[in-house]
């Protein structure tokens, strides 16, 4: 073979190496002057979070995340989406007390409402359910509370438990004797009480004398009515 046919041959297969290393170089060269299409980590944004440690933080689940450049994305996103959630979003499992028996009959928000109020003045749930279950009022009249402004369920509620505060102390005082009995029960003498001042028979506003069966009915309401813890 003639040598210039050999010499053709060396000068094309170098070429041809010399091409494969370059174009490997740079593509795997960090220094590469080539802008990268993947957007790059961005440490700041990741808090306390090592950078290597792709990692959904609470604050995170509401808002845009950074993505990861291509050479990341395989080896952190794993970590990621199989990441639980932290122990700041644990639900609150803190013990309620739920009303039971007839007082059921009550939606559960108002139940909420009636077993907070009631536990923040000192009084029974069961009772100022009763009241309710009783009075069976419609919007700002819920507790049957006309004598003072009272338009929300809530302001309804805090006027009928203040008026079961204000009743046990005078009851103490005029008969010398506890609102309860031993179980922590108000007495029907408490009740009657109660609502010879609250629904008195022959009211000037209880024209059709509904208020004689407000007493027993109050009663049966309360002792048919239960909480749990």
């Amino acid at each position: 073979m003639p040598l210039s046919i050999w010499l053709a041959i060396f000068a094309g297969s170098a070429l041809i190496l010399w091409a494969a290393r370059s174009s490997e170089a740079s593509f795997s060269s960090p220094t590469s002057s080539e802008p990268s299409s993947e957007p790059a980590i961005d440490t700041a944004e990741l808090g306390d979070s090592e950078a290597s440690v792709y990692e959904l933080d609470a604050p995170d689940f509401g808002r845009e995340i950074p993505s990861p450049g291509l050479a990341a994305r395989f080896e952190l996103f794993p970590v990621a989406l199989f990441t639980p959630p932290p122990a700041t979003l644990a639900v609150d499992t803190s013990p309620r007390m739920k009303l039971a028996g007839l007082a059921d009959r009550l939606p559960p928000w108002e139940q909420e409402i009636i077993v907070e109020t009631a536990t923040r003045k000192g009084v029974d749930p069961r009772a100022l359910a009763a009241v309710r279950l009783q009075e069976n009022g419609g919007p700002g009249r819920e507790f049957g509370v006309l004598s003072v402004p009272a338009p929300t369920y809530q302001a309804q509620a805090d006027v009928a438990a203040n008026s079961l505060v204000n009743a046990e102390r005078r009851y103490r005082d005029a008969t010398g004797l506890s609102p309860k009995d031993g179980a922590g029960t108000y007495t029907p003498e408490f009740w009657r009480f109660f609502a010879a001042r609250w629904a008195p028979i022959n009211a000037e506003n209880d024209p059709h004398g509904l208020n004689r069966y407000w007493l027993d009915n109050v009663i049966a309401f309360y002792q048919g009515s239960s909480y749990l813890a």
